[in-house]
């Protein structure tokens, strides 16, 4: 798989994704920050959400839903998504100044409406949710792009993830299965990291990349998922959490994106084949003892 110019795969670095979602606060020139701010920190891509706000609380239960749990309790989805969505004015600007500061852009997509807009504008890629992972026109609509597809797997079944494989792999090659746990933040304790593990080994056979979406809290869990054969990182940022907004309680800041990227990268070179024995200088110090 190689998106927009980068590799993907056990063969190279981990492409690093920061993720904007709605980091933004509803404000293009903080937006615009987030690009840079993801540049600076050695990323090798930042994401977007697409999606009309009505349509998809409509999609998702009803504008007047509320929610009762997680972080934004008390919220109605109508409200939750109004505040937390990217206005569709800005994606090309925001692909322009991407462009311009030498940084991969790509979003996630909630309808085909979305794909066929985006396509339009040029994203090298197209991500699907773990939220829409069972909606299946919408992934089949995504891989008949033949763009690189990745799709988050949070509370999807192994029925699940066969009906996604079929939707979308009779049509497209170029996939990635992002492991990650829909809990926002997600305790670490239930980060199942294994899940990579087992990932790699069943998606690899095929020709397909395995990656990580992370929300817990801190890097820990990212390193992890790279030592056990994750090539892709997702991680939420945001310029400073004490600004707040929707997501910021489990964004990482920029100097923590920029450490992850040191060490997650640092990880998969420790993982790697040596390229020759480093202790040829001490081989004569050691002590044969006869048998």
């Amino acid at each position: 798989m190689i998106i927009d110019g980068h590799p993907i795969g056990a063969s190279h670095p981990p492409f690093v994704i920061a993720e904007m979602s709605a980091n933004h606060n509803g404000d293009l020139d903080r937006a615009i920050k987030l690009i840079d701010a993801a540049v600076e920190a050695g990323a090798d891509a930042v994401k977007l959400q697409a999606y009309d706000p009505v349509h998809l609380a409509v999609a998702r239960g009803g504008i007047d839903k509320k929610l009762d749990k997680g972080p934004w309790a008390g919220w109605t989805l109508g409200d939750l998504y109004q505040q937390a969505h990217t206005p569709r004015a800005w994606f090309p600007v925001l692909f322009e100044h991407a462009e311009r500061a030498g940084i991969t852009i790509f979003s996630s997509v909630f309808s085909e409406e979305e794909v066929d807009f985006l396509n339009q504008l040029g994203a090298p890629a197209f991500k699907i949710s773990s939220f829409d992972f069972g909606n299946l026109p919408l992934i089949s609509r995504a891989a008949r792009t033949f763009k690189p597809l990745l799709m988050s797997t949070g509370m999807a079944t192994d029925a699940d993830i066969r009906a996604a494989q079929i939707a979308a792999a009779n049509l497209n090659e170029n996939i990635a299965y992002l492991h990650c746990v829909s809990a926002y933040p997600t305790p670490i304790e239930e980060a199942n990291l294994r899940r990579v593990e087992a990932f790699v080994e069943r998606f690899s056979r095929h020709g397909w990349a395995t990656g990580f979406s992370d929300h817990t809290l801190g890097n820990d869990t990212a390193i992890g998922a790279v030592a056990l054969g994750a090539c892709i990182i997702e991680k939420h940022l945001t310029l400073s959490r004490s600004d707040g907004g929707l997501d910021a309680e489990f964004s990482c800041e920029p100097d923590e994106l920029k450490a992850l990227v040191t060490s997650v990268r640092n990880v998969w070179k420790a993982c790697q084949e040596p390229s020759g024995s480093v202790e040829d200088a001490h081989r004569d110090l050691r002590v044969v003892r006869a048998a």
